[in-house]
């Protein structure tokens, strides 16, 4: 059977040829099937919130059910995860203006994904930081605490290779309050591989430049300016400055590249970040008066 890192989590695939396909997530358009699930959830909840309250054309809808389609095949840890976690804030912070309609369908997403992301095995395997059920990891105790909730025992190199990254950029905190600086993320994973080596040698040199995701990177290079940085995220995210079809389409990256990214241009990180910036502090109004 081919490794977990393979298979599409929570994917029709799995269903239908677990053990069989030789279908990878490096096909197609995107290298990682991640990266697709990165820039999907602000389309499909963007898309979806303009149907339900919008008047869209035929061809609108029928390019988003083929788009969902595509999204059912490619699913992902990201994309599960990404669409629960987006769909969670949004029906605490929105609540009253997403409307009856997109509020109940984002309570069904919620369930419905979660109940795909904690019954699939491979997305079981891709939440526990173990690898070929060889190698060491850095916490037993965690691998030990998952593998029992989620009662499942085989892990995922991706998650061993998050839970590293979690660890230097704890580390950077410690050492370098203040950060590493701009794309320096990797000074400071060669750095602390030197200092903590790891007992996977495939840590010391998988992600060691974009940290897996643009939290952990942000916090290595920029230290508590970083954390800073959070906090205005969240504030803008519970403000009412931005307008919600605005934040369905601009949170939902920021949201899920903190979770699983590829740097600050590669997935428009940095242009989104930008674009909140402009509309928190209605900076376009002020320009222009």
């Amino acid at each position: 059977m081919p490794p977990i890192e393979d298979f599409y989590c929570g994917s029709v695939i799995n269903f239908f040829f677990y053990g069989k396909s030789t279908w990878s997530f490096r096909e197609f358009i995107f290298y990682e099937n991640s990266h697709f699930g990165m820039v999907a959830i602000p389309v499909l909840f963007t898309s979806l919130f303009l149907i339900i309250n919008k008047k869209v054309s035929i061809l609108y809808k029928v390019l988003f059910v083929f788009f969902c389609s595509f999204c059912i095949i490619r699913t992902s840890l990201t994309l599960l995860g990404g669409l629960i976690l987006c769909s969670l804030l949004f029906l605490i912070v929105e609540k009253k203006r997403i409307g009856s309609h997109f509020f109940y369908f984002l309570i069904f997403t919620t369930v419905l994904f979660s109940t795909i992301l904690f019954s699939d095995n491979i997305c079981k395997a891709k939440l526990i930081p173990m690898y070929d059920n060889h190698s060491y990891i850095q916490n037993q105790k965690i691998n030990e605490s998952l593998s029992k909730i989620l009662n499942y025992k085989e892990g995922s190199l991706s998650t061993y290779v998050f839970y590293h990254s979690a660890n230097t950029a704890y580390y950077s905190l410690l050492y370098k309050p203040f950060g590493w600086g701009a794309q320096n993320y990797e000074s400071a994973a060669l750095y602390f591989n030197k200092k903590y080596p790891p007992k996977n040698n495939l840590l010391s040199s998988l992600n060691i430049k974009d940290g897996t995701n643009n939290f952990f990177k942000l916090i290595v290079e920029f230290g508590w300016f970083g954390v800073l940085l959070y906090f205005f995220l969240i504030y803008s995210f519970i403000s009412k400055k931005i307008s919600l079809e605005n934040k369905l389409f601009l949170f939902p990256f920021i949201i899920t590249q903190s979770i699983r990214g590829a740097g600050y241009f590669n997935g428009g990180f940095m242009l989104i970040l930008l674009i909140i910036i402009f509309l928190q502090f209605n900076i376009q109004n002020k320009l222009e008066n």
